[in-house]
């Protein structure tokens, strides 16, 4: 289990629930949110550097709102935004650097200087 799901975890079990046995709506949105890390980690790499820092700040502010919609705990809201946070960074920047490694790769083939 990873640090997003121990939270949603910690969170649920706080309501009597289970997150990957629950049927709650909660559950299933904070689920459909983390799923769509990637998507949203997709969208950010493909626009330029100069204005991620203003999409990253959107996308904090968007999952910080829906937690703390959803739980109503400032501290699990801030936790679990943070969490998201660092897997989104992280996947903005493994696809910049696979982008730049494939630029990087094509352009030695085409043997242009």
């Amino acid at each position: 289990m990873n640090h997003l799901e121990q939270l949603v975890e910690e969170w649920l079990s706080l309501s009597g629930c289970s997150l990957w046995g629950s049927s709650s709506q909660e559950a299933k949105i904070l689920q459909a949110a983390v799923a769509g890390i990637p998507r949203v980690a997709q969208a950010i790499a493909a626009i330029p550097a100069e204005h991620r820092a203003s999409a990253f700040a959107a996308a904090e502010r968007c999952y910080l709102q829906t937690a703390k919609d959803l739980s109503g705990a400032d501290k699990f809201a801030q936790n679990w935004a943070s969490a998201v946070m660092l897997q989104l960074q992280a996947q903005v920047e493994q696809r910049v650097l696979a982008d730049r490694n494939l630029l990087k790769a094509l352009h030695q083939g085409t043997g242009a200087d």
